[in-house]
Protein backbone atom coordinates (compact mmCIF):
# COMPACT_ATOMS: atom_id res chain seq x y z
CA UNK A 1 0.00 0.00 0.00
CA UNK A 2 1.17 3.47 -0.63
CA UNK A 3 -0.09 6.28 1.57
CA UNK A 4 1.16 9.86 1.66
CA UNK A 5 1.41 9.14 5.52
CA UNK A 6 1.02 6.03 8.11
CA UNK A 7 -1.70 6.69 10.54
CA UNK A 8 -1.69 4.63 14.10
CA UNK A 9 -5.48 3.43 13.85
CA UNK A 10 -4.41 2.56 9.89
CA UNK A 11 -6.22 -0.50 9.14
CA UNK A 12 -4.16 -2.44 6.47
CA UNK A 13 -1.89 -5.37 7.36
CA UNK A 14 0.45 -4.41 4.15
CA UNK A 15 3.72 -2.09 4.15
CA UNK A 16 2.95 1.44 3.86
CA UNK A 17 5.04 3.75 2.14
CA UNK A 18 5.33 7.58 1.19
CA UNK A 19 4.90 7.10 -2.73
CA UNK A 20 8.02 8.73 -3.47
CA UNK A 21 10.56 7.08 -1.14
CA UNK A 22 8.89 3.72 -3.15
CA UNK A 23 9.85 4.71 -5.90
CA UNK A 24 13.80 5.17 -5.21
CA UNK A 25 13.42 2.35 -3.30
CA UNK A 26 12.40 0.08 -5.97
CA UNK A 27 13.65 1.97 -8.98
CA UNK A 28 11.60 3.97 -11.66
CA UNK A 29 11.21 1.12 -14.43
CA UNK A 30 10.69 -1.63 -11.89
CA UNK A 31 8.20 0.52 -10.27
CA UNK A 32 6.36 1.20 -13.45
CA UNK A 33 6.38 -2.64 -14.61
CA UNK A 34 4.80 -3.74 -11.48
CA UNK A 35 1.97 -0.97 -11.74
CA UNK A 36 1.05 -1.60 -14.92
CA UNK A 37 0.88 -5.24 -13.96
CA UNK A 38 -1.35 -3.47 -11.29
CA UNK A 39 0.47 -5.55 -8.06
CA UNK A 40 -0.30 -2.44 -5.82
CA UNK A 41 -3.03 -0.86 -3.91
CA UNK A 42 -3.17 3.25 -3.83
CA UNK A 43 -5.24 4.97 -0.95
CA UNK A 44 -4.88 8.76 -0.95
CA UNK A 45 -5.51 9.91 2.37
CA UNK A 46 -5.92 14.08 3.46
CA UNK A 47 -6.44 15.90 6.80
CA UNK A 48 -9.20 17.99 6.76
CA UNK A 49 -7.61 21.36 8.53
CA UNK A 50 -11.14 22.70 10.07
CA UNK A 51 -9.39 25.89 10.76
CA UNK A 52 -8.89 27.14 7.25
CA UNK A 53 -12.33 26.44 6.14
CA UNK A 54 -13.78 29.09 5.13
CA UNK A 55 -16.42 30.48 7.34
CA UNK A 56 -19.63 32.71 6.35
CA UNK A 57 -21.33 35.62 9.12
CA UNK A 58 -24.69 36.23 8.88
CA UNK A 59 -26.09 40.08 9.15
CA UNK A 60 -25.22 40.25 13.14
CA UNK A 61 -21.33 38.96 12.43
CA UNK A 62 -22.95 35.44 14.59
CA UNK A 63 -20.99 32.50 13.72
CA UNK A 64 -23.19 30.36 10.66
CA UNK A 65 -21.46 27.91 9.35
CA UNK A 66 -17.82 26.32 7.64
CA UNK A 67 -17.82 25.33 4.34
CA UNK A 68 -15.40 23.89 1.82
CA UNK A 69 -15.09 26.09 -1.64
CA UNK A 70 -15.86 22.85 -3.59
CA UNK A 71 -18.20 20.08 -3.23
CA UNK A 72 -20.29 22.70 -0.96
CA UNK A 73 -22.65 23.63 -3.64
CA UNK A 74 -24.59 22.46 -6.65
CA UNK A 75 -25.65 24.48 -9.68
CA UNK A 76 -28.04 24.27 -12.93
CA UNK A 77 -24.48 23.40 -14.60
CA UNK A 78 -24.40 20.43 -12.63
CA UNK A 79 -27.17 18.82 -14.07
CA UNK A 80 -26.81 20.38 -17.51
CA UNK A 81 -23.48 17.92 -16.94
CA UNK A 82 -25.49 15.55 -16.56
CA UNK A 83 -27.67 15.45 -19.75
CA UNK A 84 -30.60 17.67 -18.13
CA UNK A 85 -32.04 20.62 -19.71
CA UNK A 86 -31.21 24.04 -18.28
CA UNK A 87 -35.02 24.76 -17.89
CA UNK A 88 -35.76 21.58 -15.46
CA UNK A 89 -32.89 21.62 -13.98
CA UNK A 90 -33.84 25.20 -12.58
CA UNK A 91 -37.48 23.44 -11.95
CA UNK A 92 -35.58 20.65 -9.97
CA UNK A 93 -33.64 23.08 -8.26
CA UNK A 94 -36.53 25.57 -7.15
CA UNK A 95 -38.46 22.39 -6.41
CA UNK A 96 -35.35 21.39 -3.64
CA UNK A 97 -35.28 25.10 -2.12
CA UNK A 98 -39.09 24.46 -1.80
CA UNK A 99 -38.52 21.40 -0.26
CA UNK A 100 -35.82 23.10 2.39
CA UNK A 101 -33.02 20.97 0.85
CA UNK A 102 -30.73 23.60 -0.67
CA UNK A 103 -31.06 27.53 0.19
CA UNK A 104 -29.74 30.44 -1.87
CA UNK A 105 -31.18 33.33 -2.81
CA UNK A 106 -33.42 34.86 -5.46
CA UNK A 107 -31.30 34.56 -8.64
CA UNK A 108 -28.64 32.62 -6.79
CA UNK A 109 -25.98 30.48 -9.04
CA UNK A 110 -24.81 28.78 -6.40
CA UNK A 111 -27.09 26.85 -3.87
CA UNK A 112 -25.86 25.34 -0.10
CA UNK A 113 -26.79 22.16 1.43
CA UNK A 114 -29.78 23.57 4.29
CA UNK A 115 -31.23 20.31 5.65
CA UNK A 116 -29.35 17.20 7.09
CA UNK A 117 -27.99 14.70 4.51
CA UNK A 118 -29.85 12.26 5.64
CA UNK A 119 -33.21 13.97 3.96
CA UNK A 120 -31.62 13.66 0.33
CA UNK A 121 -32.75 10.02 -0.01
CA UNK A 122 -35.87 11.06 0.84
CA UNK A 123 -36.97 13.52 -1.47
CA UNK A 124 -39.58 13.67 -4.03
CA UNK A 125 -39.95 15.76 -7.15
CA UNK A 126 -42.63 16.35 -9.07
CA UNK A 127 -41.18 14.58 -12.39
CA UNK A 128 -39.70 11.18 -10.57
CA UNK A 129 -37.65 10.70 -13.57
CA UNK A 130 -35.05 13.26 -12.26
CA UNK A 131 -35.37 11.61 -8.51
CA UNK A 132 -32.35 9.41 -9.34
CA UNK A 133 -29.74 11.99 -10.49
CA UNK A 134 -31.03 14.69 -8.43
CA UNK A 135 -29.97 12.53 -5.42
CA UNK A 136 -26.54 11.33 -7.27
CA UNK A 137 -25.89 15.00 -7.31
CA UNK A 138 -26.36 15.93 -3.95
CA UNK A 139 -24.20 13.14 -2.78
CA UNK A 140 -21.35 14.16 -4.96
CA UNK A 141 -21.64 17.73 -5.02
CA UNK A 142 -22.31 18.22 -1.38
CA UNK A 143 -19.68 14.60 -0.13
CA UNK A 144 -17.22 17.37 1.85
CA UNK A 145 -20.44 18.69 3.46
CA UNK A 146 -21.86 15.39 4.39
CA UNK A 147 -18.65 13.78 5.91
CA UNK A 148 -18.65 17.38 7.82
CA UNK A 149 -21.77 16.79 9.55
Amino acid sequence: FLNSEQLPDQKTLGNVFFKDEFIDLLGRERYLALKNREVFHFNCKCRVEVNRTKSEHSANREFVSRYFSSYDSISVQDFVRNNVSEKEAKVVLQELVDQQIIKGGPGSYYYRLATNFSQIDNISLTCPVYEPITKSLLHTRFAYRIAFQ
